[in-house]
C-alpha cells in the first residue's frame, strides 16, 4: 500500500520495528506483545483521525477520561467517513481525460465514496449518486470534510445529461440515467454544501467541465436564451472531441435541471437492452420525467410500471415466478419525497440565493408557492385503503393502490420541507408509524398489515412466490436503517413544534428520551464487533431486527444519516 500511499510509509517503519521485537519474544510472550502494538497502533490512529473532524460535536468532551454513550457512538459514526472513502485501483470519480485532473493512474487517482461494503467497494458498483448525495451532508459536511463533498457535487455535475445527476456513475464512462430522485439529492447536497462550507454561495460560481455536450440552450453563451427543442442530447465516448468542451457552473447546473424538468424530460436509455439491464422490458427503458402543472401545484412526476426510478428499485428477475422485468416498488407518479425535495429546493433559491450574490442567479421563472400540500397527499378516511391517518406514498401511481400504501417515505419528506405538513396530521401518523414501522434497528419499507408485506429479505430465493422470488420483496418489508434516522428527526421536530405551542417544554423532553431510548439498539451494535465486524451500521435488517445475510455489513447513509440524527439531538439539548 506505501506504494501508492506514501504517506502510509511512517506507520509501515513503526510498526516493522516493533514487531521485528516482537519476532524474538518467546512464544508465551508474543501473543501479549503483538496485541500492545497494533492497539497502540490502532488507538493511535484512531485519535489521529478524530482529530481531523471540525465538528464540535464529534470533538466535545475530547479531552476528558469519560465520554457518554452518545459522545462514543458520535465518533464510532463519524470514522465511517475514512472507512467509506478513499483511492482504489478500479475505479474513481473522473476518466483518465477529465481536464482539471492529473493522470488518472491508482497513485492520482480521485478518492471516491463506496455505498457500502463488502457488496459496493470497487468498480462500476462503487459510486451511486443517490447513496452519496444523502450521505454527504452526515459523513462529510457535518463533520468538516467540505473538500471531499465539494469533489463529489462536481463529478456528479459534470455528467449532467438530459438534465438528470446519474445515479450509477461507472466513473462517467457509461453513466446511468435512470433514477428519478438522484437529481434532486444532488440538489439538495449543494444547498447543504453551500449552508455549511465556509465559502458559502460562492461555491454556485464554481466551473465544471461537462462530460457530454449538452443542447445549445445550455451552452454558456446562449444560456437560457434558445428555444430550439427538436435537439437531442449526445452520447459521446471520453475520446471524443466534444468530451468536457464546454463549460457551466454549478449555478447553472442547478438552472438546467429545473429548466428541464419544467419543459419535461422523455428518452430512451442510451444502450438500452440485455446488455444495459438484463432483466428489464423494453417498457423499463423509457424514461419520462416532468412537472404536473394541474392546478397549480407543480408536483414532480415521472416513471411507468416497467421501472423504478427511487431508492426503492428492485426490479422482478424471476421467469419461474412469472415477475422477471416487473419492479416490485415502480413508484411512478408523484412519490412523495421527490415532490418536497423539489420543494426544498426552490425555498433555497426564493430566500437564500436569488438576489444574494450579484449575477450568481439571474435568472427568472422559478416560483415559490408556499401553500401546504398536507390534504394531496394525507388520507383521513379509508375508502380503497388498508390504513387512514397516514400520508400516501405517492400521487397517480398506475397501479392505485400503490399510492394509498405506508411507507416510510413521508419522513424523508417531513424533514425536507416540513412547512408541507400539517402539524397534527403529521405528529398522528409518526404516532401510527411508531406502532407498526418502527424496529430495532430499522424501519419497515412496507405496512405489515399490507397483503404485500414479505420481512425477509433472501435474494438467491428461487421459489415461485412472486412476492419473494429474486429477493422481490427488498423494499416490501425488510427493515432499513437510514431512512428510520429520518423518522426519528422527523418526529423530533414535529413533537418540538407541538410542545412550543402547548408550551411544554417537559413534553418535548420525554420526545427526545424517547429517541435516545431508540437509538442504543444502534450503539450497541456499531461497538459489537461479533454484530459489525466493519465497526459500522448495516444496510438492513429483516423482520424485527434478525440478522439479513444480504445486507452491506456497513453501509454509508446508514451511519451519515444516523449522525445527522445525533446533530439534532446535540442542537435540541443546547
Amino acid at each position: 500500500y506505501s506504494v501508492n500511499y506514501p504517506n502510509l510509509l511512517p506507520i509501515e517503519k513503526w510498526l516493522s520495528n516493533r514487531l521485528h521485537l516482537v519476532k524474538k519474544l518467546g512464544a508465551s510472550f508474543s501473543p501479549k506483545y503483538f496485541t500492545l502494538v497494533i492497539m497502540l497502533a490502532y488507538q493511535a490512529v484512531k485519535f489521529q483521525a478524530l482529530s481531523f473532524q471540525k465538528s464540535t460535536l464529534i470533538n466535545r468532551e475530547a479531552s476528558k477520561t469519560r465520554v457518554s454513550s452518545l459522545q462514543s457512538f458520535t465518533r464510532s459514526l463519524a470514522l465511517t467517513s475514512f472507512q467509506m472513502q478513499g483511492r482504489v485501483n478500479s475505479t474513481g470519480l473522473y476518466p483518465v481525460q477529465y481536464p482539471s485532473k492529473t493522470p488518472n493512474t491508482i497513485a492520482t487517482r480521485t478518492p471516491s465514496i463506496a455505498a457500502g461494503l463488502p457488496h459496493f467497494s470497487t468498480s462500476y458498483m462503487r459510486c451511486w449518486g443517490r447513496d452519496i448525495f444523502i450521505s454527504l451532508r452526515g459523513l462529510y459536511l457535518i463533520p468538516g470534510h467540505y473538500d471531499v463533498a465539494r469533489e463529489h457535487i462536481i463529478a456528479f455535475g459534470s455528467t449532467l445529461r438530459h438534465g438528470l445527476i446519474p445515479n450509477l456513475l461507472d466513473q462517467g464512462y457509461k453513466s446511468r440515467y435512470n433514477a428519478r430522485d438522484a437529481t434532486w439529492f444532488w440538489f439538495l447536497a449543494v444547498q447543504e454544501y453551500c449552508q455549511e462550507a465556509p465559502e458559502g454561495l460562492e461555491f454556485l460560481k464554481s466551473k465544471v467541465k461537462r462530460r457530454f455536450p449538452p443542447l445549445t440552450r445550455y451552452h454558456p453563451e446562449t444560456f437560457m436564451k434558445v428555444q430550439d427543442e427538436s435537439e437531442n442530447d449526445t452520447f459521446v465516448e471520453i475520446d471524443d472531441t466534444r468530451c468536457y468542451l464546454v463549460e457551466s457552473t454549478i449555478a447553472m447546473l442547478c438552472q438546467e435541471i429545473l429548466d428541464r424538468h419544467a419543459r419535461g424530460i422523455n428518452f430512451r436509455e442510451w444502450n438500452a437492452g440485455s446488455a444495459l439491464d438484463h432483466a428489464m422490458r423494453s417498457e423499463g427503458f423509457e424514461i419520462n420525467v416532468g412537472i404536473k402543472w394541474e392546478n397549480g401545484r407543480g408536483f414532480v412526476y415521472g416513471g411507468n410500471r416497467f421501472n423504478c426510478g427511487t431508492w426503492m428499485d428492485k426490479m422482478g428477475d424471476s421467469e419461474k415466478a412469472g415477475i422477471r422485468g416487473l419492479p416490485a416498488t415502480p413508484r411512478d407518479g408523484s412519490a412523495i419525497e421527490l415532490v418536497a425535495l423539489v420543494k426544498s429546493a426552490l425555498r433555497w433559491i426564493t430566500n437564500d440565493v436569488d438576489g444574494k450574490i450579484k449575477d450568481t442567479w439571474p435568472w427568472k421563472g422559478v416560483e415559490l408557492k408556499d401553500k401546504s400540500d398536507d390534504h394531496k397527499y394525507f388520507i383521513p378516511k379509508p375508502e380503497l385503503v388498508n390504513r387512514r391517518g397516514i400520508y400516501k406514498d405517492s400521487v397517480s401511481a398506475t397501479l392505485e393502490y400503490q399510492d394509498y400504501q405506508l411507507r416510510p417515505n413521508l419522513f424523508i419528506a417531513m424533514v425536507v420541507a416540513p412547512e408541507l405538513f400539517n402539524v397534527n396530521h403529521a405528529v398522528e401518523t409518526l404516532r401510527i408509524a411508531k406502532e407498526v414501522l418502527v424496529s430495532p434497528l430499522g424501519i419497515k419499507t412496507l405496512d405489515p398489515s399490507d397483503w404485500a408485506y414479505r420481512g425477509v429479505y433472501d435474494n438467491a430465493n428461487d421459489s415461485d412466490d412472486p412476492t419473494v422470488a429474486k429477493g422481490i420483496n427488498y423494499h416490501n418489508g425488510p427493515e432499513w436503517v437510514w431512512v428510520y434516522s429520518y423518522y426519528l428527526r422527523a418526529y423530533l421536530h414535529f413533537e418540538r413544534i407541538a410542545a412550543h405551542s402547548e408550551s411544554s417544554k417537559q413534553k418535548f423532553n420525554v420526545a427526545l428520551a424517547n429517541v435516545s431510548k431508540l437509538i442504543s439498539y444502534h450503539k450497541y451494535h456499531i461497538l459489537d464487533t461479533s454484530a459489525s465486524p466493519f465497526a459500522g451500521l448495516p444496510e438492513l435488517t429483516n423482520s424485527n431486527g434478525t440478522f439479513c445475510r444480504d445486507s452491506c455489513d456497513t453501509q454509508t447513509w446508514s451511519s451519515a444519516t444516523m449522525l445527522e440524527l445525533v446533530n439534532d439531538i446535540g442542537q435540541n439539548s443546547l
